[in-house]
């Protein structure tokens, strides 16, 4: 298998058994509570996310494969897998995320989206995944920094790949931690920094191979173009005289 990772620095993430979803019955209205709402609503995606989740989707095997998805929340990425065509478990260490995560996808799934399956949710640690070679694909979208060790982790999720299988990270760097302090306090969640380096680390020794390190596709943008109105600098004249210049 082979690792594809990135970070950012400093931004602020807040945040037993297999059960399928019966394709057949009614959506179930789900009654949130305040903290049911807040953790929804920290977890969905935010609008600066969808150029990395994009790129994260390129990185994929293509569809039918088999993805597993850590650290799934209410299962919207779950979800977006899935319907892209791939056949996709999610996983996280609450079970209440679970029941959120089915109930989501419950809603989600009209009958235009039948042929197209529902994903399958599991409550577990991310060290004690119950899987062994049957992955194409794994990833951790802003999640892995919620683990207490990310190198158990991550060699529980190397063994849950195939051989040739990918496993895909995007996290927060150096500063989180320190940032999310007052998420910690609120919520008693985990909150680390997980910057590149140390994910590739746990990477290489839990045998996955081929490590790569990317820019973050969510950061790009400001890279490429944050020189426009600005004095002109040696940086922005290369930049606004290379290939990558739209005109």
């Amino acid at each position: 298998g082979y690792l594809i990772g990135n970070e950012t620095t400093g931004r602020t993430v807040v945040v037993d058994l297999r059960r399928d979803i019966d394709e057949d019955a009614a959506p179930q209205a789900l009654t949130l509570d305040e903290t049911d709402a807040e953790f929804a609503s920290a977890t969905m995606p935010s609008m600066e996310s969808s150029g990395e989740l994009g790129a994260l989707m390129s990185l994929l095997p293509p569809p039918p494969a088999r993805v597993l998805d850590l650290g799934c929340g209410t299962g919207w990425l779950s979800w977006i897998l899935q319907s892209s065509g791939y056949h996709v478990t999610g996983v996280d260490i609450a079970p209440r995320a679970v029941e959120l995560a089915q109930a989501y996808v419950a809603q989600m799934a009209m009958p235009d989206h039948i042929e197209v399956g529902v994903p399958v949710f599991l409550a577990s640690p991310a060290d004690a995944l119950p899987f062994d070679s049957e992955f194409d694909a794994a990833i951790f979208f802003d999640s892995l920094h919620h683990v207490p060790d990310e190198r158990s982790a991550i060699t529980a999720v190397a063994r849950a790949l195939k051989p040739g299988g990918v496993l895909l990270t995007s996290e927060p760097g150096r500063g989180h931690a320190a940032a999310s302090a007052a998420v910690v306090e609120k919520f008693g969640v985990t909150e680390r920094d997980m910057p590149v380096g140390r994910i590739r680390k746990a990477g290489e020794a839990a045998g996955l191979v081929h490590v790569a390190t990317l820019s973050r596709a969510d950061e790009l943008g400001s890279h490429l173009y944050g020189w426009l109105g600005k004095p002109l600098t040696l940086r922005s004249w290369l930049l606004n005289r290379s290939p990558l210049r739209i005109v």
